[in-house]
């Protein structure tokens, strides 16, 4: 009987998805909804199904609740979390619709209005460049590359860190991101497709060496949009082709990165294992573990309930001080995700101390600082702002500052209102780069039309000979 209930409500979960992805995104395939659904596909059907009717409640090796939940409890936390992330997603789509109702969601033709290519150029390589600087930083002082490379499998959460500071991170993937996608932007809108491209792969390339596979992603999506707004429209069966091609890779990044433990050699690595496959069900279930986000909120679930666990209740506000140094606040609290990692596993354990965090869902974000009870609103109010934000910045805006601070930031209208901490951490790298890409804009600008008025000025006396063409 709960199979059957647990195939209902994965079916439940597949058409949402396809409403969000296929009606509300009929005239823009990369609105706030497209893009989530894309994620969601994995905690909301893939995982689910093969959890369910594949492992039979039996997590592989890479379960994360393996250990925690017992045999018989998981059916009932398995459908638990079906229903309520169905329930949390009914009501975001619902935000989104009412914000939408009336709205004109045609796309605009960004690229007719992209006026001084030239200086957003500019501007991109200078952005850029003061991302390259803090990557090498960063990379620098945590043991150079080769010993980054190697130690990507043993945890991440503090391998970045400069004096306990993880700001030099954030700025370097932030203004990485930024100054490629004003400088693909400028390509894209010259039709220079092939320049383009390759520096989004040099985007991917460094952001592959932080070890975050999403992280890495991200910059494929975020030339995917500037590709859609400044060169041409890509429908949904190209993205969805794309997403087909993603998984096989996603999941061999994550094998890779199992085989790296900080202490092996990289000729002893054998890689090869990770191409050991021995049956369809075992290449279903590596496929699926793409995101765990469904084991975590089983696990979050189970331990609120079974183990009378209240978790973080009423410290919404004490994400705040994630804007303060550790040398200034010292027991400044954690983002959610490592707050969840040490409740589930170290809680109450002397000498446990974790190197992971375990991405919030809606569901369990909302629920740890409000209560289940919160669901329904929590979640309108995310498919209300990610909506509002979404067109705002793509189609009222328009620009290509403002679509790239959209590209950068459409994930984090979800931890706005479940982890302060974790969407300051990730808004304020993206509100810095914004003002000093702005501030350089206006500046390029101001020097390009002194230069044209003084090229005027000299074609006006019949010099206009030593001016290049493409100004007079």
């Amino acid at each position: 009987m709960i199979e059957i209930l647990a195939l209902f409500f994965i079916f439940i979960a597949a058409l949402e998805l396809w409403i969000g992805y296929k009606v509300i995104s009929r005239s823009d395939p990369f609105t706030f909804i497209s893009l989530i659904s894309i994620r969601f596909i994995f905690d909301f059907v893939f995982r689910p199904f093969t959890f369910t009717f594949i492992e039979k409640y039996q997590p592989g090796i890479q379960g994360i609740n393996r250990g925690l939940i017992h045999s018989s409890d998981a059916p009932l936390y398995s459908l638990m979390t079906m229903i309520l992330n169905d329930l949390s997603f009914l009501f975001l789509l619902i935000g989104a619709f009412v914000y939408l109702k009336n709205k004109d969601i045609g796309t605009k033709e960004v690229k007719k209005i992209f006026l001084n290519e030239n200086s957003y150029l500019f501007v991109g390589i200078f952005i850029f460049f003061i991302g390259l600087f803090n990557w090498y930083w960063v990379i620098q002082s945590s043991g150079g590359l080769v010993n980054i490379l190697m130690s990507l499998g043993t945890g991440r959460q503090n391998l970045f860190k400069i004096s306990g500071s993880s700001i030099p991170f954030e700025i370097a993937k932030t203004f990485l991101s930024a100054g490629i996608f004003l400088m693909s932007s400028y390509f894209f809108t010259k039709k220079r497709l092939v320049l383009a491209w390759v520096s989004i792969i040099a985007l991917f390339i460094l952001l592959l060496a932080f070890g975050g596979r999403g992280l890495a992603f991200a910059a494929i999506i975020s030339g995917l949009i500037a590709q859609n707004y400044f060169y041409n429209r890509i429908n949904l069966k190209v993205l969805f082709v794309l997403f087909l091609i993603a998984i096989p890779a996603l999941t061999f990044l994550s094998d890779i990165r199992r085989l790296l433990d900080g202490e092996a050699e990289i000729e002893s690595l054998e890689v090869s294992s990770v191409f050991e496959i021995s049956s369809a069900k075992q290449a279903i279930i590596e496929f699926s573990y793409v995101s765990s986000a469904f084991d975590y909120d089983m696990g979050f679930h189970y331990s609120v309930h079974e183990n009378n666990k209240d978790y973080f209740l009423g410290q919404y506000p004490l994400g705040i001080t994630m804007l303060l140094p550790r040398s200034i606040f010292p027991n400044k609290g954690n983002t959610l995700a490592n707050k969840f990692s040490e409740k589930l596993f170290c809680d109450g354990k002397a000498g446990c101390k974790l190197d992971v965090g375990i991405s919030p869902s809606i569901v369990s974000g909302s629920t740890a600082y409000w209560g289940y009870i919160s669901i329904p609103l929590i979640s309108f109010i995310i498919g209300y702002v990610g909506m509002f934000f979404w067109r705002y910045t793509v189609h009222q805006i328009a620009t290509p500052i403002s679509i790239m601070v959209y590209a950068l930031g459409y994930p984090y209208p979800i931890t706005l209102f479940q982890d302060l901490g974790a969407f300051l951490l990730a808004a304020t790298p993206i509100l810095l780069v914004f003002l000093v890409s702005y501030i350089f804009l206006l500046y390029s600008l101001e020097l390009s039309e002194r230069y044209t008025s003084e090229l005027f000025i000299v074609d006006k006396f019949n010099l206009g000979s030593l001016a290049p063409k493409r100004f007079i």
